[in-house]
């Protein structure tokens, strides 16, 4: 994946893009087209080592703007609008027939990857009941080829990601061609007896 320098989203085809959200970014804006013709908006600042902030369902690369800032005092930060999303080109979910993507230019992973949220306990809480089927469930997600698996240090807290480790490892060594990302920024803390949470953001 290449990003444009400065290429600016003004030199696009209104037309083409999305109105963003919000409607005025509070950072410069920037452009790049993926490898099968979609233009893709984001924000980047800061240098060093890259981390790219990817939002969810409905949102924007404005997002993170509460981290974009102090994490570019240590690291290139990239928040990338997802298609059909802020100030990126709309397409149809036909758009995109490629079994596999790159991410970077150079990691090629399943376009269906499997999301580990759920092999926790009741309300992403704790160590799932059967730890043997979490495990079960996990082996049985990579045989089709699913090679990209979503986790994150607050599933569980700490659950999700030692469960793929352990399920997907042999003799102490990861299966080869398997990808985990990871997510980062909040913790948990138990109230109320441990009926309740709160999120607390972390500092970079």
């Amino acid at each position: 994946m290449k990003l444009a320098p400065q290429e600016s989203l003004g030199a696009m085809a209104p037309s083409t893009i999305t109105q963003p959200w919000p409607k005025e970014s509070a950072f410069p804006r920037r452009a790049f087209v993926t490898s099968d013709g979609v233009q893709l908006s984001y924000i980047r600042q800061g240098s060093g080592r890259p981390i790219v902030l990817i939002h969810g369902w409905f949102q924007c690369a404005e997002q993170f703007k509460h981290q974009i800032e102090p994490l570019s005092a240590r690291y290139d930060v990239i928040a990338v609008d997802q298609r059909s999303h802020g100030e990126s080109q709309k397409v149809s979910c036909m758009k995109t027939r490629a079994k596999t993507f790159k991410i970077g230019g150079d990691l090629e992973v399943d376009r269906l990857g499997f999301g580990a949220m759920r092999l926790t306990g009741k309300g992403i809480w704790a160590e799932p009941k059967d730890v043997d089927e979490a495990e079960r469930v996990l082996k049985r997600a990579v045989e089709p080829g699913v090679n990209f698996i979503d986790a994150a240090g607050s599933y569980g807290t700490a659950v999700s990601e030692p469960l793929i480790g352990e399920a997907l490892s042999v003799n102490g060594k990861a299966f080869a061609g398997i990808e985990v990302a990871t997510a980062a920024g909040a913790t948990f803390q138990l109230t109320n007896g441990g009926t309740q949470f709160t999120i607390k953001s972390k500092q970079p």
